[in-house]
């Protein structure tokens, strides 16, 4: 199906969201365009303009009005755009979007001039229209991550946007297992230091690796900790807390069928790319590391590898990935409980985990009965226990006492 046929598939909310997000890219003066015609949950409400660029609808200088109708459409343009006008007396551009091809679907007696009759309706205020196949081509050359986001088409090539965008899709997705199965409330998460020591250390390691390309240290960071002390929060957090311009990219361990060296390369292009041949996939492959430069790296979070049983296999899938192409341009975070990660911890990986010195946050050991390079486990112990203020809004935003 192409892109113009998915256009004419959206109801009114979800037209109207995916014009306000590609209009913003596409022209400059839209930059501040502002939503008017949805709610809260998305939907759309009656009234226009449906967005607008100003401080407010009625004194705004650019109103923007969508329509999804089918039949009749250049009628109904014309009554949302004197709609706009009324209610936007100042206005000095309208721009009008609808999803149908306008040369093939338009009235069927020629004699209808429906363009005059929008421009009439426009009085003094020039007026611009997008239509369905306009949106169709900015949507296919330049803003495949929008055409994903909004129609669920799968990218043509990847490129950075398209990368974080898949990433977001992917976290939503694993995010809403989680919470399901009641491992992740975010509603009753409460940020800790723990969260913000996992960002130092995160950030230690992006700096030293943007700033040092090609060298090993920090391209692993392991947590280490029990079990039911929050690890799968604290990292869906982080991943819900990225700055949307950053890949991060969250994977649970246990869906991940570990079977080869290549597993995690195998599993985070497809998580980025969809399901691909093997042949495929190595193109895609070297066309995602292409575009991780020493200002944009990718951050996987791989969580629960003891609840793989298998710690031979993650061992191999862990050393396949720091040796891959892609491992070398990307920060691998692992969650595990110590007696796991002491299994499959490779002593030869000490040289990728980052190395914070000796204050707070710094790689500590699994066990402390022999420090030798030989037995050592390195990792960081979080989160850590809960502090007593911790503790105290952990039970207000349940809505309990501690009584």
């Amino acid at each position: 199906m192409t892109t113009l046929q998915e256009l004419q598939k959206l109801d009114d909310g979800k037209f109207h969201h995916l014009c306000e997000a590609l209009l913003r890219r596409i022209e400059p003066r839209y930059r501040h365009l502002r939503s008017h015609g949805l709610n809260d949950a998305n939907e759309s409400i009656k009234g226009q303009p449906d967005s607008y660029v100003g401080n407010t609808a009625r004194t705004c200088s650019i109103a923007f009005c969508y329509t999804v109708d089918r039949g009749d459409w250049w009628n109904k343009i014309v009554d949302d755009v004197s709609a706009a006008v009324k209610a936007s007396p100042t206005v000095e551009e309208i721009v009008v979007a609808v999803p149908r091809d306008v040369d093939r679907e338009g009235p069927k007696d020629k004699a209808v001039d429906w363009e005059a009759r929008i421009k009439t309706a426009a009085g003094k205020a020039r007026w611009t229209l997008y239509d369905g196949r306009k949106l169709s081509r900015y949507l296919d050359e330049d803003h495949q991550d929008i055409r994903y986001e909004c129609l669920g088409i799968s990218f043509s090539r990847p490129s950075p946007e398209s990368i974080a965008a898949s990433c977001r899709q992917s976290n939503r997705e694993a995010i809403y297992d989680l919470r399901a199965k009641g491992r992740y409330d975010p509603e009753r998460y409460v940020l800790r230091e723990s969260d913000n020591e996992l960002r130092r250390i995160w950030r230690e390691a992006f700096t030293s690796s943007h700033e040092h390309r090609g060298l090993q240290r920090g391209r692993l960071i392991p947590l280490i900790n029990d079990s039911g002390v929050g690890k799968t929060s604290l990292l869906c957090s982080f991943a819900e807390s990225a700055d949307l311009t950053l890949p991060v990219l969250l994977i649970q361990a246990r869906d991940c069928g570990f079977g080869s060296e290549d597993a995690l390369v195998r599993i985070v292009v497809q998580k980025l790319q969809g399901i691909l041949e093997p042949s495929v996939r190595v193109q895609e492959e070297a066309g995602i590391i292409r575009h991780f430069t020493r200002s944009l790296f990718l951050t996987v979070l791989l969580d629960g590898l003891d609840e793989t049983r298998n710690p031979a296999a993650v061992r191999l899938a862990i050393k396949g990935w720091l040796e891959s192409r892609l491992g070398r341009v990307s920060i691998l975070i692992t969650s595990s409980r110590p007696d796991f990660w002491r299994r499959c911890f490779d002593n030869a990986w000490e040289r990728c985990v980052p190395k914070l010195g000796t204050k707070q946050g710094s790689p500590s050991t699994v066990s402390k009965q022999d420090e030798s390079t030989e037995s050592r486990t390195q990792g960081f112990a979080l989160p850590r226990l809960f502090t007593d203020e911790e503790l105290r809004a952990a039970w207000a935003r349940s809505g309990l006492t501690q009584d």
